[in-house]
């Protein structure tokens, strides 16, 4: 009983424990574990796993496959393992595709926030139910000053750019986070969730 409970918080637990490093390259804008075939694996499922364990996915799922023929709330845990498997898979055969934008908020009031959906889609953000998305650009945000979208539009190589964002980008980005959020959002000062 033990295992069938804990079996998805443990291997959930298991890519977070994994990413701590890589998140740490993040914040500091080094790509450096994107060349290594294994430390960019257990990336992509980590941010495949950010992507799909959140009320927001799971919602989006219920909405599409409301006339499933089996019990969807029984089955969620299982499929949504077995989805951010599969598209932790299609990120990793990416690899010499992807682009990292580190993005450093060029505002002192403007401060990225985050929520229960942590890395989303900017390109999939207010589309109608049932409708695709058919470009990928994650945002994720790294702090109350930095962030970074991934994308899979380069060529060559892994590559990374750096660029500042206006107040302006910030709030959109921001709003895109408060828009996927279902009830937590989070800020280094509250006067930033206004």
């Amino acid at each position: 009983d033990t295992s069938i409970n804990n079996l998805e918080e443990d291997l959930h637990a298991k890519a977070e424990g994994l990413a701590t490093e890589h998140l740490s390259c993040l914040r500091a804008a080094d790509i450096e574990f994107v060349y290594d075939g294994e430390s960019f694996a257990e990336f992509c499922f980590f941010l495949a796993m950010q992507y799909m364990r959140t009320p927001t996915r799971k919602q989006a799922f219920k909405t599409n496959l409301n006339d499933a023929p089996f019990n969807f709330e029984a089955s969620w845990g299982f499929l949504r393992t077995v989805l951010a498997t599969a598209h932790g898979f299609q990120l990793n055969r990416r690899q010499d595709s992807v682009r990292l934008t580190f993005l450093d908020s060029t505002d002192a009031g403007a401060c990225f926030i985050t929520g229960d959906q942590p890395v989303l889609n900017t390109r999939a953000v207010g589309l109608p139910v049932g409708r695709q998305a058919d470009q990928l650009e994650f945002h994720y945000p790294l702090g109350p000053r930095s962030a970074v979208l991934i994308d899979f539009e380069g060529c060559g190589g892994p590559s990374k750019y750096l660029r500042p964002a206006a107040a302006e980008e910030v709030a959109t980005l921001n709003s895109m986070i408060v828009r996927e959020a279902t009830g937590q959002l989070y800020a280094a000062d509250a006067s930033h969730l206004e």
